[in-house]
Parts: structure tokens; sequence; C-alpha cells
């Protein structure tokens, strides 16, 4: 199964509401959404390219079980590497065959 490869954890955050003490304030910014999620990450290619934005940096894919992961989303490494979801496909696999899962392509910028 694909699961057997999954040999790290990693925090996705998601854009909402930040809880200030006791208090929701109206200021908005990245907060866990799920904190451990068991997943593999591979370079899609070994160089640094530019986006459609003009920015710089490298991509990669994260695999992991399926889930409620969305572009704009922030995986945090546990070294503290921090990447943005730029694309997310979920695969449910075939009849008698368990490989659902999800292939989420994810970028390091580096400007």
């Amino acid at each position: 199964m694909i699961s057997d490869y999954f040999n790290e954890y990693v925090r996705v955050d998601r854009m909402g509401f930040i809880a200030e003490g006791s208090e929701i304030t109206q200021k908005k910014g990245f907060v866990p959404f799920i904190l451990n999620l068991c997943c593999n990450i591979q370079p899609i290619d070994a160089s640094i390219s530019k986006d459609i934005t003009d920015g710089f940096g490298k991509d990669l894919v994260l695999f992991c079980a399926n889930n409620d992961i969305v572009e704009g989303d922030r995986i945090v490494r546990e070294d503290g590497e921090v990447y943005r979801v730029v694309a997310v496909e979920n695969f449910i696999g075939l009849p008698g065959v368990n490989m659902k899962h999800a292939e989420i392509i994810i970028r390091a910028f580096e400007s």
C-alpha cells in the first residue's frame, strides 16, 4: 500500500481568524488545521523554477491519505520548512484495489 511509504508528519495551516486570549479577533492569519498529517514528500524537480507570478521556488509532491486540504493552505514540516499548497488531487483507486490517496503539489518559495 502507498501508506507504507508515509515517513513523516507535517502540520497543515489554513487562513482563519486568529484567537487572542479567549476571544477570536477580526485579524486573519494562518491557524493550525491538521496537526499531524502522516505523509511522504518527494521533489518533482531538482531545480528552482519561476512561476506565473514571477516568484521563484521549488515544487514538491506530498503523498497522504485523502483529506480536506485545499489550495492556499500551508504545509509546515517538523524542521520549520514552510510550503504553500498549489494543487490537490484525490485518487479513489480501482475496485478491489486499495490505492486511495491524495497527491498534493506544494511549493517552497525562494523569493
